[in-house]
């Protein structure tokens, strides 16, 4: 609840206090070690007989994972539709996908090999919240 206020409470870049942006996450972002956990609070299958223990978070975020995340730490995204959070850049000259193969004359096998040159490039940090608890 602390998260959402404090995303739907940031303001315009003139800071006036009547110019609150009412950002509204839709992504939860957790580490690997929280999927579990992350997946039980968004889970629609608990059914409760009584008003006050519904789960008020039931499918309120769509939940993204990354292994690389620290352990611990997560966060509330906003759709890059509503705000500009970040930007992907790729290296002059090399805009997209390359790919080379490689035929194997003796076993008729392809070998393909991928590769982009990008960067990424925060624009926006009113879009992402990262939780205080996190170390």
């Amino acid at each position: 609840s602390k998260a959402r206020i404090a995303m739907s409470r940031h303001r315009g870049l003139d800071k006036r206090e009547s110019d609150y942006l009412d950002i509204s996450p839709s992504y939860l972002v957790v580490p690997i070690e929280m999927l579990t956990e992350a997946q039980q609070l968004m889970s629609n299958a608990f059914s409760p007989n009584e008003q006050g223990k519904i789960n008020i978070f039931a499918g309120a975020y769509t939940i993204i994972t990354d292994p690389r995340l620290a352990e611990g730490a997560w966060y509330l995204a906003a759709k890059p539709d509503f705000i500009d959070i970040a930007e992907m850049l790729y290296l002059e000259g090399n805009k997209g996908i390359r790919t080379e193969s490689q035929v194997d004359f003796n076993t008729s096998s392809l070998r393909i090999k991928a590769t982009m040159d990008v960067g990424c490039k925060i624009l926006d940090y009113r879009g992402l919240y990262k939780n205080s608890l996190a170390k």
